[in-house]
C-alpha cells in the first residue's frame, strides 16, 4: 500500500513536471551577466570633467630613492582631501564644487595623475627654510619641457620627508605655501587607510589641506568668536586628526574658492584680466553692536562676493591668523551691504589696532581690495569712512608740469614717474626718489587741467599694496596763470586704500593745482613717498 502510494506521486510529480516544461509560454532563462572585473592595475591614462585640474608633483631630491608606494598612497590623500573640500562647499551652499583632479581611467576612485619630478640636487639642498623657492624653478622648467603636464596655475608639490616615516616624527623639507603653489611631504606611512584605526599617523593631512588653501589662493582668517568650531586656515590644521567634527573653512575661504579655475567648468580665463573696478559709494561706521559697510560700484567683471577681513596687528609677522571675516553674496545691480556684529570678534584682540580689508571677489577669480584702519574706542571701532559720489571733471588733456622728486630710475615708466599721478591707473604709483640721494619732504608739484575749471574738491588715492610711503598732510592751492596761487586749504589723508577726496570750503577757478605733500602717516618717515592717483571734481 505505501509503495503504491509512493509510485503514484511520482508518477503525478512527472507528469506535472514535463506539462510545465512543455508549456508554449516557456522561455529558456537568461543568466545574469557576469560584472566585468575591476581592473587591478592603473590604465596610466587620465582623464577628467574639469577643464583645468590640480597639478599634483611628486619632487625628490637625486640623493633620495622616494616611495615606491607613493603613487597610490598620495592618490588616497588627493582624493580624501578632494572630498574634504567638497563637503566645506556644499557648506556653505555652493553645491558639490571641489578641486579637479586627473583620475586614472581604469581606477579613478584609486589613482591620479602625480608627475614624479628627480630635483638637479640633493636633500640638503632643499631645506625647510628656501628650500622652495629653489624646487620651483626646475618645477617650471620640467613643466616649460613638458607642457602636457601642466593642467592650471595651482601646483601641489609632495617632497620626501628626511626625518622619519611615521606622521609622529616626519618633516625637514619645505611645507608651506607660496602664491600658487604649495609643498606638503610624503612619509611611508601617510595612507588615508590609517584614518580611522590610527589618525596620529596621518595627523599631517591637515597641514597638507592647509597648505593647499593657500595654493588656492586662500589667505590666513580665523573663526568667529560666535562660532564653535576652528577655521582651517587659522589652525584648524594642528586639530583635524583629533577632532574632524570642529575642523571647517569660513564663508570667506569658500567664496574664494567658487572661484577658482580648479573649481570651475565655465569658459573664464581666470586671473588674466584685472577688473575695470570703480568704487562709487563706500560709508563703512560702528555703533555698540555692529560694524556696517554700504558699497556701491561698476565693474566690468561681475563681483559674486564681498568679504571684509578684520585683522588685529598683535605682535609683527603675525600673518593674519586672527583676522576674523564676514561675507556676503547677496549683491544686487552693483550695491550691498555688510552687518559685522562685534561680538564675533575676539574681545582680547581689542586693545590692538585693526586692519579692515575689504575683498571684491570677481568671478573670473581676481580681486579688488581696499584697506581701512581703526582701533576700539570706548568699546567699539573708531572707524568712520565716507565716499560719496562725485563728478569727476576728466583728465585726459591733464599734465604733470613739474615736481620736486621722481623715481627716474623705475625701468617701467610710467611707474615712480610723475606721470603716473594722472595715468587712470591706481595700482601704477608716482614714488619718490630713493634708488639714490634719497629725497626728503615736503614734495609738490603741480598740474596742468589745459583749460580752466571749476573745482569744488580733489581726491587722491595712496599706494594699494603697501603702506609705505603713505601722503598724511598736504595743501592745495589754485592759478590761473600758473604764477599766482591762492591755497584752496590744508588737509588730512588717511592710510586708506579706497578714494579720499577732499572738499573746498568755496569752489575755486582754476587752470593750475599745486599740491604740496608736508608728511608721512607712517611714523619715523622723512623721506619716502608715493600716491596711486590724484583726481578733481
Amino acid at each position: 500500500m505505501k509503495k503504491r502510494n509512493i509510485s503514484l506521486i511520482l508518477f503525478f510529480m512527472i507528469n506535472i513536471s514535463v506539462g510545465l516544461y512543455s508549456c508554449s509560454s516557456y522561455k529558456e532563462e537568461t543568466p545574469e551577466p557576469t560584472p566585468n572585473p575591476i581592473p587591478a592595475e592603473p590604465s596610466g591614462e587620465y582623464s577628467s570633467e574639469m577643464p583645468n585640474t590640480l597639478n599634483v608633483v611628486y619632487f625628490v631630491p637625486n640623493d633620495m630613492q622616494g616611495s615606491k608606494t607613493y603613487h597610490k598612497r598620495l592618490s588616497g590623500v588627493m582624493l580624501w582631501m578632494q572630498e574634504w573640500y567638497k563637503q566645506q562647499m556644499i557648506r556653505y551652499g555652493y553645491g558639490t564644487k571641489t578641486f579637479g583632479l586627473l583620475k586614472d581611467t581604469n581606477l579613478p576612485d584609486v589613482y591620479v595623475k602625480i608627475t614624479k619630478i628627480t630635483a638637479k640636487q640633493g636633500k640638503d639642498y632643499y631645506p625647510y627654510s628656501g628650500g622652495g623657492q629653489k624646487a620651483i624653478p626646475e618645477i617650471k622648467e620640467y613643466f616649460a619641457a613638458h607642457p602636457e603636464e601642466e593642467n592650471s596655475d595651482h601646483t601641489i608639490i609632495f617632497m620626501p620627508s628626511t626625518k622619519g616615516q611615521h606622521g609622529s616624527d616626519a618633516g625637514g623639507q619645505p611645507f608651506y605655501g607660496l602664491g600658487r603653489w604649495c609643498f606638503a611631504l610624503d612619509y611611508e606611512f601617510f595612507d588615508m587607510k590609517y584614518w580611522n584605526t590610527d589618525p596620529q599617523e596621518v595627523r599631517w593631512i591637515g597641514g597638507t589641506i592647509h597648505e593647499l588653501g593657500h595654493c588656492l589662493n586662500l589667505p590666513h582668517n580665523k573663526q568667529l568668536a560666535t562660532e564653535d568650531w576652528i577655521s582651517m586656515m587659522a589652525d584648524g590644521n594642528h586639530y583635524l586628526y583629533q577632532t574632524p567634527d570642529k575642523i571647517n573653512f569660513t564663508a570667506a575661504d569658500a567664496a574664494i574658492l567658487n572661484n577658482n579655475e580648479v573649481f570651475n567648468t565655465g569658459e573664464i580665463d581666470y586671473y588674466e584680466k584685472e577688473a575695470d573696478f570703480e568704487l562709487k559709494k563706500m560709508r563703512i561706521y560702528a555703533d555698540n553692536d555692529n560694524l556696517y559697510l554700504n558699497a556701491k560700484f561698476t565693474t566690468d567683471i561681475p563681483v559674486n562676493a564681498i568679504i571684509a577681513y578684520n585683522d588685529p596687528h598683535v605682535k609683527d609677522g603675525d600673518a593674519d591668523y586672527n583676522a576674523v571675516t564676514w561675507t556676503t553674496t547677496e549683491i544686487n545691480d552693483g550695491t550691498a551691504t555688510l552687518t559685522m556684529p562685534l561680538n564675533g570678534i575676539h574681545s582680547e584682540f581689542n586693545v590692538f589696532p585693526f586692519e579692515m580689508r575689504v575683498k571684491f571677489c570677481h568671478e573670473n577669480g581676481r580681486n579688488t581690495s581696499f584697506v581701512y584702519n581703526y582701533q576700539f574706542v570706548d568699546g567699539k571701532p573708531d572707524i568712520d569712512i565716507n565716499v560719496e559720489e562725485i563728478a569727476e571733471i576728466d583728465k585726459t588733456m591733464w599734465k604733470v608740469l613739474s615736481i620736486n622728486s621722481e623715481d627716474t630710475g623705475n625701468p617701467n615708466p610710467p611707474a615712480g614717474h610723475k606721470e603716473a599721478l594722472i595715468d587712470g591707473d591706481i595700482n601704477v604709483i608716482w614714488h619718490s626718489q630713493w634708488r639714490e640721494d634719497p629725497t626728503s619732504y615736503p614734495y609738490e608739484f603741480v598740474i596742468d587741467l589745459s583749460k580752466e575749471e571749476t573745482l569744488n574738491g580733489m581726491f587722491f588715492y595712496q599706494r594699494q599694496n603697501n603702506t609705505n610711503g603713505s601722503v598724511k598732510d598736504i595743501e592745495i592751492l589754485t592759478s590761473t596763470d600758473n604764477t599766482t596761487f591762492t591755497s584752496a586749504g590744508e588737509f588730512s589723508l588717511g592710510m586708506a586704500t579706497s578714494r579720499q577726496d577732499v572738499k573746498f570750503s568755496t569752489p575755486a577757478s582754476s587752470r593750475f593745482i599745486k599740491v604740496i605733500l608736508k608728511n608721512s602717516n607712517v611714523e619715523g618717515n622723512i623721506s619716502v613717498c608715493s600716491l596711486g592717483e590724484v583726481g578733481a571734481f
